[in-house]
């Protein structure tokens, strides 16, 4: 398993957030690191970015957990990344919860799911954002195997699903009730608020337009689809509470 790190401060509003930002500069993909607090912020102390910056170290690049904190009370780690996952790649959720090491190709960020454990019985390629990539790489260590998304135990998936929405709703009372399947209903509406081309739209969640099921390639509009994630996780962001405050 990766070595992690936690840095500890009042506020976690400078101290360690510099302290985190030395070590990431040292250590690189090979600790996971992270700061925290009694009353912790989303974003970045300028002062501490400052001062960081004028010994060459950048602590303003935010990690999957500052840009998409999801502040949900008791919600573990492992259920985050799930409810993050579902927004970033509008992938429904057992393929998410079942996502294994052996599918994704962390050089090429992308997630092939195999057509047996797939809905249209076709092999899916999913392109893998920056932002998922920072959510896979704090999970990553060399020679992972099994569940991106581990439950009790290691060879056991993710099985809290019922219960991460459930705490997602209760943080979100004051909205109209949603599902899990919402998830992916938000990110293909986003893409044609995005003005994404439909065709590109329904292979990025994986519905293979009518008629061209028999000349369906797997890597179809990959790049396309690539850019269109980016797109997308660049207007989540851009809404996210780090980025409003």
């Amino acid at each position: 398993m990766k070595p992690s790190v936690l840095f500890v401060c009042v506020h976690n509003a400078g101290r360690s957030q510099m302290a985190a930002g030395l070590l990431r500069d040292l250590a690189g993909d090979a600790i996971e690191v992270r700061s925290a607090g009694t009353q912790p912020r989303e974003q970045i102390n300028p002062v501490a970015a400052q001062a960081m910056a004028e010994i060459g170290i950048d602590i303003t690049a935010r990690p999957a957990d500052t840009a998409l904190p999801m502040p949900v009370p008791g919600l573990g780690a492992t259920s985050r990344d799930f409810l993050r996952l579902l927004l970033l790649t509008g992938q429904s959720r057992d393929e998410v919860r079942l996502m294994s090491w052996a599918e994704v190709d962390m050089e090429a960020a992308l997630w092939v799911i195999p057509a047996s454990r797939y809905k249209t019985g076709i092999e899916h390629a999913v392109p893998l954002s920056s932002a998922v990539m920072d959510i896979l790489r704090a999970r990553w260590h060399d020679g992972a195997t099994g569940y991106v998304l581990p439950g009790r135990r290691e060879d056991q998936p993710f099985n809290g699903a019922l219960s991460a929405i459930r705490r997602l709703r209760k943080a979100m009372a004051n909205r109209q009730p949603f599902t899990l399947h919402d998830f992916r209903r938000t990110v293909r509406t986003g893409l044609s608020r995005l003005k994404v081309d439909p065709v590109t739209s329904e292979l990025v969640i994986g519905h293979v337009p009518q008629g061209m099921h028999k000349v369906y390639d797997v890597y179809e509009r990959l790049e396309e689809r690539r850019k269109a994630l980016e797109k997308w996780i660049n207007f989540v962001l851009m809404r996210s509470p780090a980025s409003s405050e």
